[in-house]
């Protein structure tokens, strides 16, 4: 008997394909996003839409380059251990291992611990232009613009400025759903 995958049984029951609340089409969350949100509901719980101030940019900066720092990416030997990891998200410790989901949560963590607001944050699925990959990065947003904190660069980039395909973002009022947005999210 074939295996359902989890996103078929669970986003449908939780409306994640229809996002009344944005303007934006809907889209399918990434393979772990569900599931992270299930285990961490105070990470994706509604939390309303806001901004970071712009005296928040020393915290973005710092917590950026730490856990880039901090985390190591995990050495995936097999494409089903990339497949598995892809579907585990987590928080993970510094000096731990983890995979791009893994920077953009303890990111998130870390920047909500010293402040930052939550709906000032969400995380972003995208298309690497160089290789293709699929790559998830957090977004901040401020009084001026939303930024993307990605561990691939110790830089914090608008939007704007990114040569992303933007596949995938949590929806500002509803953090389990999630949206094909138009371009770079604003």
């Amino acid at each position: 008997m074939p295996k359902t995958p989890l996103a078929a049984l669970v986003l449908p029951a939780l409306g994640c394909f229809f996002s009344a609340a944005s303007a934006e089409p809907a889209a399918e969350p990434p393979p772990g996003a569900i599931s992270f949100c299930l285990r961490n509901p105070s990470f994706c719980n509604g939390q309303g839409t806001a901004t970071a101030p712009a005296s928040a940019m020393a915290a973005l900066i710092s917590i950026n380059r730490r856990v880039n720092a901090g985390i190591s990416p995990g050495r995936l030997d097999t494409a089903e251990q990339a497949r598995e990891e892809n579907r585990n998200w987590r928080v993970v410790a510094p000096e731990g291992e983890g995979d791009c989901n893994e920077y953009a949560w303890t990111k998130f963590m870390l920047l909500a611990w010293s402040g930052i607001p939550m709906g000032a944050m969400r995380v972003a699925e995208v298309r690497l232009p160089q290789t293709g990959a699929l790559h998830v990065v957090l977004l901040v947003r401020t009084d001026e613009k939303v930024l993307v904190l990605d561990n691939l660069t110790p830089t914090i980039w608008p939007t704007s400025a990114t040569n992303y395909e933007w596949l995938a973002v949590q929806d500002e009022h509803t953090r389990m759903q999630w949206i094909k947005p138009n371009g770079p999210p604003r």
